[in-house]
């Protein structure tokens, strides 16, 4: 879990163009980080996630950009979903799609893509909501 500061940053770039995010997120990165290292720390490897699945644990998608898609246009969703999707399968051929909306924000379009791209949805937390209450906000879109 993202400590105040983090889960602050990301809620404000995502109200910004992702050109403008970028060069705040640079600036940020070239700073203080060495982004392979931090990539490593943060990051499971193929190796990491097959253990994970040998216990049971499921995975799934969150978006390639991990953006508002309740607040991006139907184009932008369309093209972010697609990708995460594309390198999803790529890497897990085999996986039930699954995908959580980061934010837990989305909107009609967003689920006619979801459902289009063959994912399941599952409950994601939107701001101020409890895990119970979110099971209120979504729904299977998989037949």
């Amino acid at each position: 879990m993202d400590d105040e500061l983090t889960s602050t940053l990301k809620y404000i770039l995502n109200f910004m163009s992702p050109d403008k995010a970028e060069v705040y997120l640079d600036s940020i990165f070239n700073k203080y980080f060495n982004e392979q290292e931090e990539f490593d720390k943060i990051y499971l490897s193929k190796e990491d996630i097959d253990e994970l699945k040998k216990v049971g644990m499921e995975i799934g998608l969150h978006g390639h950009n991990h953006l508002y898609l309740g607040k991006i246009s139907f184009e932008e969703a369309l093209k972010d979903l697609t990708k995460s999707v594309k390198i999803f399968k790529y890497n897990f051929p085999t996986e039930i799609l699954i995908i959580s909306y980061p934010f837990g924000d989305y909107n009609l379009f967003t689920k006619r893509i979801v459902k289009k791209l063959g994912c399941m949805i599952l409950p994601a937390l939107k701001c101020g909501v409890s895990c119970y209450e979110a099971l209120c906000y979504s729904v299977s879109v998989r037949s």
